[in-house]
């Protein structure tokens, strides 16, 4: 199941344009243009979780778990119509109490991409990503770090492309994305509504290089923020200016940088504001994407006045050979939480690691191995622990 979703994440983060929330929005598409037909994936895996806990009043983890799995994915691509689409559910059973506290723990993720060129000057493209899962999903770079129980997150991007002429062309964009956790203790602080418009305009200095000018509005609720806080909903304008350059169909880099307004009944500020990545796409089984994101971040401020952060990372998989494919994450974040009138600030560097491979006994059938690794040092005590996670399995295709 890990190939499934290594391969559904590929899919998304190559389909998906500019004008995003957290990661998923970061950089232009590298294509590599090869349909997938659609296929089917039934996985078993067994695997130990640890986790320990600097603050004795969290409950560390130290069991060993059985699951199973179902995934599949899909694409179609010609020259007017590309479409990504994929799924994947598992289920894990913890011999002693996972996280969340529970024994059973559930983790759904499934998208849907489509761009349609409805003529030589108009595109017109939807991109809607939906997961219920447990893992903090650090690739997405929205939910809790913390393993926290269940959650629900939602993301959806359409956008609408007008080339005005052979170098200049606009782009509006509308972005919806919300997150909701079981705890209701944690959603008091945690649930979150996202609404951005976006509207960029793009000048082509060569066939592979455009520079952008670009304005977003942001805003942010908290539906079930404590009745006794400040309220943190908040609202932010972004300028911002950049490039995008594409070397081939393959490899493709973005970059935008300007000024984030924010404002909110808890802090105001001018602040700088960055998102760059770098997309290699070389074939179906092989790619590898580097992101960057400095700016204000909705989740986990609490009883915060604001939290500012700069998130980078990489992720990546790689066919050796027929048989054998190998897939890699690095990723690093660094915050810093704003006093209030209640908390003192807070400093948090977050780093994250994890190795996979596949190895294919016959057509079919594969075994399957993973190891990630998270660890956080913060000033929050509440906040730190130390991860490792393993994981082996055989995993069938159809």
């Amino acid at each position: 199941m890990k190939a499934v979703v290594f391969l559904l994440g590929a899919l998304l983060m190559s389909t998906i344009p500019l004008h995003g929330q957290g990661l998923l929005g970061i950089g232009q598409k590298s294509d590599y243009k090869e349909n997938v037909p659609f296929k089917l994936n039934v996985s078993a895996l067994s695997g130990y979780d640890r986790i320990s806990y600097t603050d004795t009043s969290n409950t560390d983890v130290d069991s060993g778990f059985v699951g199973a799995g179902l995934g599949f994915i899909f694409a179609k691509s010609d020259r007017i119509t590309e479409i990504t689409t994929g799924g994947d559910f598992d289920a894990l059973y913890y011999f002693n109490k996972g996280p969340g506290d529970k024994n059973t723990n559930y983790n759904t993720r499934a998208n849907f991409n489509i761009q349609h060129a409805a003529s030589r000057r108009l595109t017109v493209s939807n991109n809607l990503y939906a997961a219920y899962e447990i893992e903090p999903d650090f690739n997405i770079g929205v939910s809790n770090a913390i393993p926290s129980g269940q959650y629900f997150y939602g993301y959806n991007n359409f956008a609408v492309s007008y080339a005005w002429s052979e170098r200049f062309a606009t782009t509006a964009s509308y972005t919806f994305s919300g997150i909701k956790y079981q705890d209701d203790d944690l959603g008091q602080f945690e649930n979150r509504l996202t609404n951005i418009v976006a509207l960029q305009f793009s000048y082509k200095l060569s066939r592979t290089t455009a520079l952008t000018a670009e304005y977003r509005y942001e805003k942010d609720t908290y539906p079930d923020s404590p009745a006794d806080q400040i309220n943190p909903d908040y609202t932010a304008h972004y300028l911002l200016v950049g490039v995008d350059q594409a070397w081939s169909p393959t490899l493709a880099a973005s970059a935008r940088v300007g000024a984030q307004f924010y404002d909110s009944d808890r802090n105001q500020d001018i602040a700088p504001y960055l998102e760059a990545s770098l997309n290699l796409a070389t074939s179906r089984h092989s790619s590898l994407r580097w992101y960057n994101l400095l700016g204000y971040n909705g989740s986990q401020v609490g009883e915060f006045d604001a939290r500012y952060s700069y998130s980078t990372g990489i992720i990546a998989d790689y066919q050796f050979s027929e048989r054998f494919t190998g897939n890699m994450g690095l990723g690093y974040v660094y915050s810093d939480y704003q006093a209030s009138d209640t908390v003192s600030g807070a400093n948090e560097n977050q780093f994250y690691g994890s190795l996979g491979m596949n190895y294919k006994i016959n057509k079919n059938v594969a075994v399957q191995a993973s190891y990630s690794f998270t660890t956080i040092n913060s000033d929050i005590s509440f906040n730190d622990y130390n991860r490792h996670y393993t994981t082996v399995g055989l995993n069938a295709s159809f």
